[in-house]
Parts: C-alpha cells; sequence; structure tokens
C-alpha cells in the first residue's frame, strides 16, 4: 500500500506513538493490530497467560522487540496444547463442516485460509499482478 501511495483499512494499525494511523508507512514504524475490540483483548490476554505466565516466560509488556536488536532476547514462551477430536466425538469433521458451511452461507464470513486458498487459485490460473513500482524496485535490485 506504502508503495503505490494508498491508505490502509481503518483498525488495523498504530504509529509508533500508539495511535491509530490508515497511513502504511506510520503502520510499519508501529504495530500492526491483530484483532480489535473486547474480543480481541481478549484473546490476546489468553496467549498472554498461556504463553507468558503459565510458562514463567515475559510477557507481552516484559518482551523486549522481536523487531528491533534494542534490548536482550525477548524470552516468550509457547503453549502447546494438543487434542485428539476422535476422543471428544466421532462426529467431529462432518459436524465441523456443517457448522463452516452455516456461518459462510449467505454472507462474507470467511474462514482461516479461505481466501488465501482462493486466491492461490487464482494466481494459478492468472499469474500474479504485482504493482509497476514494486516490480521496478524488483527490476533495480537484479540488475545491480
Amino acid at each position: 500500500a506504502a508503495a503505490d501511495g494508498k491508505s490502509i483499512e481503518p483498525g488495523h494499525a498504530i504509529d509508533a506513538q500508539g495511535n491509530p494511523t490508515t497511513d502504511p508507512a506510520a503502520g510499519l514504524k508501529g504495530a500492526q493490530l491483530p484483532v480489535g475490540g473486547p474480543k480481541g483483548f481478549g484473546l490476546g490476554l489468553m496467549v498472554d497467560i498461556l504463553g507468558g505466565v503459565l510458562t514463567g516466560s515475559n510477557c507481552s509488556f516484559e518482551a523486549s522487540m522481536f523487531a528491533t536488536t534494542e534490548g536482550g532476547p525477548p524470552n516468550v514462551g509457547q503453549t502447546i496444547i494438543a487434542m485428539d477430536p476422535s476422543f471428544f466425538s466421532d462426529d467431529f469433521v462432518p459436524h465441523l463442516e456443517a457448522m463452516i458451511s452455516e456461518l459462510t452461507r449467505d454472507n462474507d464470513v470467511r474462514v482461516p485460509g479461505e481466501r488465501r486458498a482462493g486466491l492461490r487459485r487464482r494466481h494459478e490460473k492468472e499469474g500474479v499482478d504485482v504493482p509497476t513500482t514494486l516490480l521496478e524496485q524488483i527490476n533495480a535490485l537484479a540488475d545491480a
């Protein structure tokens, strides 16, 4: 978006001072917002508890940034939860398929990976559309 002079959607990024921004360059200096609102906060809190508090590692407010060399190692933890769906139910897959079908019917709801899979199919048929400015930058690097 920055290379093409386009804005990003509201609610997708904050600038370096923590203010909401639609400027992609300011967003790159700040942070991308993965999920917004109360649900996003709850999801982030759950991940911080499982990955930081439960493992005895740093929580997000204590960890140094991954994107810079400032500070020491982030010392973040990970929690891996593995479940065998057949332990709970023999009809997990058909029940999941029915749920996804109901959620996505007659509206714009997408499930994770659906957009990527659709774009991949389209790109395999039609090729990948590369903005002219980006193509010029790639060619300049290749010629250097």
